[in-house]
């Protein structure tokens, strides 16, 4: 079953951020409009140059990039551009998975750390082009970045973005902050007073939220037991099976 729909509103827009951040990316890495140059320089047309081809007006009269003209740092950006990308089509894979495909309440942070890691790729990309172009565009009037650059820019926040959010709120296995869909297992009746550990039927139980004093788990940290979640200011305690 899908747990996506009970994740909470925050792990949401992370997943929100991170699908946007692919769909510019992929637009960014692979479209021309890094840099355009407009009629004013006395050319016939207004010419599109991308990281792999460069078009006349937009999309026509397309021709690929003569890489062996381009210096160290161009070779950077080709390098850690599609590099971002491949890294952001992982993280949505990862995450689309672990909510989707598999019922897991709360999964490893491969996802998390990957979309930042692409983030940094293509932030690290586009500083190095923007270097290496920026003086052309002082230079010339006729000369200025184009969507392509800033779409990319915008997708490495955008992930970055996405997998800090998605970290904060992709909780361990001992954590749980989503409304279970299990067993009602038997009722017990908790202390008035938080407390970190306690004994409920043999069992030692451990305090999931610091904090809070509704949400518990019952047995071995990390393992399955039990949540019990609070249910009316008398501390009267539904144990319910989960993760």
């Amino acid at each position: 079953m899908a747990v996506f729909s009970q994740r909470p509103r925050g792990y949401k827009t992370g997943v929100f951020l991170l699908f946007v951040s692919v769909g510019m990316a992929m637009w960014g890495v692979i479209a021309p409009g890094w840099v355009v140059s407009d009629s004013s320089l006395g050319l016939t047309s207004s010419v599109s140059g991308g990281l792999w081809f460069s078009c006349q007006d937009h999309f026509s009269n397309c021709v690929g990039n003569d890489f062996s003209q381009f210096d160290a740092s161009s070779y950077a950006t080709l390098i850690l551009s599609p590099v971002g990308l491949a890294l952001l089509l992982c993280s949505c894979c990862l995450v689309v998975r672990t909510n989707w495909c598999v019922s897991v309440l709360s999964h490893r942070h491969t996802a998390d750390y990957t979309a930042i890691t692409a983030g940094l790729c293509l932030f690290i990309a586009c500083m190095v082009y923007l270097g290496d172009t920026v003086r052309f565009v002082v230079d010339f009037p006729g000369i200025h970045f184009g969507p392509s650059f800033f779409l990319t820019l915008a997708a490495a926040v955008a992930s970055g973005t996405a997998g800090i959010v998605l970290s904060i709120y992709n909780k361990p296995a001992n954590y749980s902050y989503i409304t279970p869909t299990f067993a009602v297992g038997p009722t017990h009746t908790m202390p008035t007073a938080p407390q970190t550990t306690y004994t409920v039927q043999g069992q030692t139980g451990y305090q999931v939220q610091p904090g809070h004093q509704n949400v518990y788990y019952y047995g071995t940290a990390g393992e399955v037991g039990y949540a019990s979640y609070q249910n009316q200011a008398s501390y009267p305690h539904t144990a319910v099976k989960g993760y």
